[in-house]
């Protein structure tokens, strides 16, 4: 089945998109395809959107150094989305710079555009389907927030997907135009409302990454993603997880048709890929892929803005900011930061000298002992994480000074009747040093109970230093 280029145009602009919208409404005129910079020679035109107004043809100049004839324009379409074509058609192997001429303001969008015309005609028909990848999985994702910032990372399920198009249209697969046109949420019966909660406006139920773009821009949600290579997010926990969706493909500099492919169906949590834990789905985030990168897509609120905006790298964050970063935890704020820590002293010269350690520790130190227990164990884990991943001569010089202040509070959640990762909390009272005689009996004590914990407590004592 296909649509019309302009119905496509409508039903795009018409999607949700999960963003933080800036103060003020940007105007969204320009070149919206500007990404697309080579052309088939049977391509009839460039697209340009007009938000109000009717673009003409003697707005625009088109000039090419390779194709001397005389260059005429004219407008496919009337208002908003429009095809600026040329009357004779392109000439192989040439170059053409296009550009809107009167004066504007502020647009979303380039007003120029320059596209390479190559020597082979394509055609768009074919057949066109959505392809899931083989599994979800749990992967740290950037989500709406009430808290003052615009997004707060949080682990969800995610469902990657991408398309399958005829094979004469490899070559431009990056080019095409792609767009969900049906999704829905299946549900067995009306869904009770969401709890309050901190990320205000992070969904109950399965939503895209991004609703469609144009090609080459990366969802505003996770630059990893854009309406060719999409996914499916969808908060862990969430019992709304059955989704139904087809997508609609088209080259609209080529011609005007849209071809939707047919549905298809999905469970996110029919055989997910590893656990929601805040460390894993990050991890997972992260693997393949360059870690502060990553870091500063996802974790880049809780890491302190000189990193998200200032330019600059996890080496040149400066001290004050991890202590201020380390004092206060919520939401994932621990485990980024941790993570973070771990990534920078993989390199050894970037571990910092014991004062600078201590004075992180006399940040964390309040902040873990106040904060909840789910959070708690949150940091534990990333801690644990941290010291396992340092290369030994620099977990000697790390923990006894980051751990040492926080060894209380571990051996207090050692000793609760269920423990939660009993072997981490153990290891990290272990490699925070010796102990005074006070906290080895309540370790003691702990290894002649009953609990998960005993067998860890004895093998904490028989490594601790007498």
């Amino acid at each position: 089945m296909r649509k019309s280029i302009l119905a496509m145009a409508a039903l795009t602009a018409a999607l949700p998109v999960a963003a933080c919208q800036p103060m003020g409404e940007v105007d969204q005129s320009g070149f919206t395809r500007a990404e697309v910079n080579r052309l088939p020679r049977n391509a009839l035109g460039v697209m340009f959107h007009m938000q109000e107004g009717r673009p003409m043809a003697g707005n625009f100049r088109v000039e090419s150094a390779e194709d001397i004839r005389p260059l005429q324009i004219r407008i496919r379409g009337s208002r908003g989305l429009v095809r600026v074509e040329l009357v004779n058609g392109f000439q192989p192997g040439a170059r053409y710079h296009f550009r809107y001429l009167p004066a504007h303001g502020v647009w979303q969008h380039p007003d120029h555009l320059t596209v390479a015309i190559d020597n082979g005609v394509v055609h768009t028909a074919g057949e066109y389907a959505i392809k899931l990848a083989p599994r979800p999985i749990y992967k740290v994702s950037s989500v709406p927030t009430s808290s003052g910032s615009c997004f707060e990372p949080s682990p969800a399920v995610v469902q990657e997907f991408t398309y399958a198009i005829p094979a004469q249209l490899a070559n431009y697969r990056e080019f095409l135009s792609y767009a969900v046109d049906d999704f829905t949420v299946l549900r067995p019966k009306p869904p009770k409302p969401p709890k309050f909660n901190f990320i205000a406006g992070w969904p109950y139920e399965p939503e895209l990454y991004d609703s469609g773009w144009a090609p080459g821009s990366a969802s505003r949600v996770d630059p990893e993603y854009s309406a060719q290579r999409n996914a499916v997010r969808a908060a862990c926990g969430n019992r709304l997880t059955r989704v139904r969706m087809s997508g609609m493909v088209g080259f609209p500099e080529v011609d005007d048709k849209f071809y939707r492919t047919a549905a298809v169906q999905f469970d996110m949590r029919a055989n997910v890929e590893g656990g929601c834990g805040e460390l894993e789905a990050l991890l997972r985030t992260m693997r393949n892929r360059p870690p502060e990168r990553v870091l500063r897509q996802v974790c880049g609120t809780v890491l302190g803005s000189d990193f998200k905006y200032g330019g600059i790298g996890l080496a040149d964050v400066g001290m004050v900011q991890w202590t201020l970063a380390l004092s206060f935890l919520y939401q994932m704020s621990p485990t980024c930061n941790i993570v973070a820590l771990a990534h920078l002293w993989q390199a050894e010269q970037n571990v910092p000298d014991a004062e600078a350690l201590k004075a992180l520790a006399a940040a964390l130190q309040p902040a873990f002992e106040r904060a909840d227990p789910a959070l708690r164990n949150q940091t534990a884990h990333a801690l644990a994480y941290l010291a396992a991943e340092l290369p030994e001569s620099s977990r000697r010089r790390v923990a006894p000074p980051l751990l040492t202040p926080l060894i209380g509070a571990l051996i207090e959640d050692l000793e609760s009747s269920h423990p939660n990762r009993p072997d981490e909390l153990a290891r990290l009272i272990l490699w925070g040093g010796a102990l005074p005689p006070a906290l080895r009996l309540r370790v003691q004590a702990i290894a002649g109970g009953r609990t998960s914990a005993a067998p860890h407590a004895k093998v904490l004592l028989a490594g601790l230093p007498r």
